[in-house]
């Protein structure tokens, strides 16, 4: 089900006002014409953004996760720099691993989740190219569901004091219009192939049936599980307790295992240097 989400639901509402915000923007200069290249420069010179892989004179490859994290989205969301695709970090990723200039890697996040798919084979690629080059993680936002998926995949986790990190779970919304629509005087019929019983699973036109509820909430299981999985595969010493995903700040997310170290972000490239 390409609805089931990794995300932080106070993350998830505060972004999705920013990508409204944004769809409108491209929309009032589309019609002038402008071009898809004159809309991402115009926002990008108002607006926070994600920013390309940039790396440091010592060596160090920041690629950055920002946003909403997915696949396949609206070329205006990449354009202006709301969002960041699971290709797109896979590609910045193996380019700078394969840099003979770049001696550290580090994912530098602020970003509460995103969507399911992408997410897991991303987290594999990264964890199973441990070991190459050095690689961290850092936040002094947000590294939550889908970004902690990815950011746990690093040799290291640095976290500033104030950042949240884990909301280690999986969820999903559907809609339930039918008492809407019975009140309005509007009946909906739906027709499914004999014996395609879960093929209207999700639709909001009627309330789920128990067999729609098992069979939904055995796909966010299933989804739920590679993620706990991938977690322990790549820090199996981390508190069980994260599982009920919570998100958590400071000294707590060092003694549950979500984090390796308290640093501020100024400390960050000498920390990074003198552990080579």
């Amino acid at each position: 089900m390409n609805d089931i989400l990794l995300i932080n639901p106070r993350f998830a509402a505060r972004h999705a006002m920013a990508m409204a915000e944004a769809k409108r923007v491209a929309e009032t200069h589309g019609e002038k014409n402008q071009s898809l290249d004159d809309i991402a420069d115009w926002y990008r010179s108002r607006y926070r953004s994600r920013q390309r892989v940039t790396i440091t004179a010592s060596g160090i490859a920041i690629i950055h996760v920002y946003g909403f994290l997915g696949s396949k989205f609206d070329p205006i969301y990449n354009a202006v720099g709301l969002v960041t695709d699971y290709e797109i970090l896979k590609h910045e990723f193996d380019s700078v691993l394969n840099n003979p200039q770049v001696q550290d890697i580090v994912f530098d996040i602020e970003s509460g989740g995103g969507y399911a798919q992408g997410a897991p084979s991303l987290a594999s690629h990264i964890l199973a190219n441990r070991g190459k080059k050095p690689i961290y993680t850092y936040s002094d936002s947000m590294i939550c569901s889908a970004a902690y998926f990815i950011g746990c995949s690093a040799d290291t986790i640095i976290a500033s004091v104030d950042a949240s990190s884990g909301s280690i779970g999986t969820r999903m919304t559907t809609w339930d219009y039918s008492k809407m629509m019975e009140q309005a005087g509007y009946t909906a019929h739906e027709w499914q192939a004999t014996g395609a019983d879960l093929k209207s699973a999700g639709s909001p036109y009627h309330a789920p049936t128990e067999a729609e509820k098992e069979f939904i909430q055995s796909s966010i299981d299933r989804t739920n599980e590679g993620f706990q999985n991938h977690v322990l595969a790549a820090r199996p010493d981390i508190d069980l307790e994260v599982f009920r995903a919570g998100h958590y700040e400071g000294e707590h997310a060092i003694d549950l295992g979500l984090v390796d170290i308290i640093l501020d972000r100024s400390e960050l490239e000498e920390t990074i240097i003198a552990m080579r």
